[in-house]
């Protein structure tokens, strides 16, 4: 399991302002700006934005070790699936122009 190892001394204490998050809208705009300077790839922007199933498995290991946690790793999955769909309409209206 991914999180076996690392879970034995992690303390959800720890994370301080770690959730917090940036606007859907900015994560998206600067992912965008590397399709736009040819950094990246659409397509590898869309696997590093989406959560694979892999992560939600683990994630989920997550949140049954740490319940406390569930809201702030939904609410994290739930931005990732935001920024996503903002990421997708900034690419649809690249491809518009």
């Amino acid at each position: 399991m991914i999180l076996s190892r690392k879970t034995a001394s992690f303390s959800p204490k720890k994370l301080g302002v770690a959730w917090t998050l940036p606007s859907v809208r900015a994560e998206a705009q600067s992912l965008f700006r590397l399709v736009v300077r040819n950094k990246e790839s659409v397509e590898s922007l869309r696997d590093l934005i989406r959560v694979a199933p892999s992560e939600l498995n683990a994630l989920a290991t997550l949140m049954a070790k740490f319940p406390e946690l569930s809201r702030q790793v939904e609410g994290a999955i739930a931005f990732r699936q935001r920024v996503l769909e903002e990421f997708e309409r900034l690419v649809r209206r690249r491809n518009a122009l």
